[in-house]
């Protein structure tokens, strides 16, 4: 599965960038325009949406640890 036109924070940088999925696990992360010749059989477009791995049930989590997005 690809996800493209995530929102991420990348690097340390907020980006957009295009995520790759297999098997439920991030395989890799591209330039938005590097995935053109990839063969995917689904793809999601995330619409500038953030992607945050491992945040799980935000809004108690983010809230209780005092993140600020």
């Amino acid at each position: 599965m690809l996800l493209k036109n995530c929102r991420v924070l990348y690097h340390g940088e907020e980006d957009i960038k295009d995520i790759l999925v297999e098997k439920g696990k991030i395989v890799k992360i591209y330039r938005c325009s590097e995935v053109e010749e990839l063969d995917i059989d689904e793809i999601i477009d995330m619409d500038g949406n953030w992607v945050l791995p491992g945040v799980i049930d935000v809004h108690t989590h983010m809230r209780e640890s005092r993140i600020i997005l």
